[in-house]
Parts: C-alpha cells; sequence; structure tokens
C-alpha cells in the first residue's frame, strides 16, 4: 500500500514555504526529521518481515518455500519427505550436506511455521 511510503526529507520540502526555503533552514529541519526517519525505517522493516510471515501458513509448501528463501534462495534445494518407518509416521526436511546450515536457526523457522502439536519434523541431509 502506498499510505505507508513517506518520503520524509520530500516531505520537509514540500510543506516548507517557498520563501522561507534556505539551504541552512531545510538542513536544520531534515536533521530534526531524522529520528523520525529512523524510526519511520524500524516501522517498514518490521512490516515487511510480518507482510512475509503472514504470506507463508503452515501448509509443507509455505514452509519449504520459507526454509528456501532464507537457507538456501538460489538453488532451492530443500525439500520434504515422508513415510511409515515401523507403523509410525515420519516427516522429514531434506537439506543438502553442502549447504552449511546453523541447525538451531533452521529448527527455529521449523517451529516458527509448523503447527504446534502435529507431526516433529526431523532434518536429514542428503
Amino acid at each position: 500500500m502506498n499510505i505507508f511510503n513517506i518520503d520524509y526529507p520530500a516531505l520537509v520540502n514540500y510543506l516548507l514555504p517557498v520563501r522561507k526555503r534556505k539551504t541552512v533552514r531545510i538542513a536544520w529541519l531534515k536533521t530534526l526529521v531524522a529520528p523520525v526517519v529512523y524510526v519511520y525505517n524500524l516501522f517498514y522493516t518490521n512490516r515487511a518481515n510480518n507482510l512475509y510471515y503472514l504470506q507463508h501458513t503452515s501448509q509443507v509448501c509455505f514452509l519449504l518455500a520459507a526454509l528456501n528463501d532464507i537457507f538456501d534462495p538460489t538453488l532451492k534445494r530443500i525439500y520434504y519427505s515422508d513415510g511409515l518407518v515401523s507403523l509410525s509416521f515420519h516427516a522429514y526436511i531434506n537439506i543438502p550436506s553442502s549447504l552449511a546450515v546453523n541447525t538451531d536457526q533452521l529448527n527455529a523457522v521449523i517451529n516458527k511455521y509448523r503447527l504446534p502439536g502435529r507431526v516433529a519434523l526431523e532434518i536429514q541431509t542428503f
């Protein structure tokens, strides 16, 4: 949405009357607006992260999309497999062995997107 795209330095120039647009005054007003710009940038990045999180549900395809976006953005080699092993259902996230992944961060991302109470996802390398 365009309501969140605010260019504060341009807004300073726009709201200042033409006869008062001196370089020193514009620089001073931009300095006064700098903390607002900083907070706005924090808000905007947080909003982008929240929108990304809301676009990915707990479905396996979205979980794999999130994992591939974070850990393997170019080749997208992370995939899902499941099956029965001795009368119990197992689900696996398969990660290439050539990919250097922090397992704690990987488990955090998996737990963030998967539904609680569902089958635990085990990590395998191939």
